[in-house]
């Protein structure tokens, strides 16, 4: 089996970077003889990082061909589908999800967190995507409730995040260059408004 992930990937971002490295291990072990190709900002470092396939998710010739000669593309997870960033989230991920559809390959979003999504065409396209995906998973209630409030049919299943069921293997390279061993527990400080 040969799938395509398609995610947040090759930002350096420690959050992504941690979803992308799960998931890859997830599926290795479920199917050792699994091929996966990583649409990746920087595919060098994907490649590199992971020991999997990466290719350039702005290069459309090599996400298409990536896509063709899979058995379908996993979207997810992190907060993929949102606008509150900027639309082209959106555009991109359902870009990527339509592509799958165009080329007859099934496509699933796996363990997302869904919104904010305040534009009216944005919401559309979540809708109509989202209605084509062989399989939903979200991350968090909120996201399970606002997919039925756009009127997703589609059966969804609340999963952990991606993260939260990974198992280290391997201290990080920060902790131990600075000498650093043990259990550690690390506070990220962040404003955060919301009404809640």
């Amino acid at each position: 089996m040969r799938l395509v992930l398609s995610g947040y990937y090759g930002f350096y971002n420690v959050g992504d970077e941690a979803i992308l490295q799960s998931i890859i291990e997830s599926l290795s072990k479920e199917n050792p003889d699994i091929e996966l190709v990583v649409l990746s900002n920087d595919s060098k470092y994907t490649k590199e990082r992971y020991g999997v396939e990466s290719v350039d998710r702005w290069n459309i010739k090599a996400v298409y061909h990536a896509i063709k000669n899979s058995d379908g593309v996993i979207s997810g997870g992190g907060s993929l589908l949102q606008d509150q960033t900027s639309t082209k989230s959106i555009l991109y991920y359902t870009g990527i999800m339509g592509l799958a559809r165009l080329l007859k390959k099934p496509y699933y979003i796996y363990s997302q967190g869904i919104g904010p999504i305040t534009k009216g065409y944005n919401r559309l396209l979540v809708k109509w995507n989202l209605s084509k995906a062989s399989y939903v998973s979200v991350r968090d209630e909120d996201s399970f409730l606002y997919l039925k409030e756009l009127g997703i049919k589609n059966d969804i299943e609340i999963v952990p995040d991606p993260v939260l069921t990974w198992k280290r293997t391997k201290q990080s390279d920060w902790l131990q260059k600075h000498s650093i061993h043990g259990k550690v527990i690390a506070v990220s400080v962040r404003y955060w408004n919301s009404k809640e």
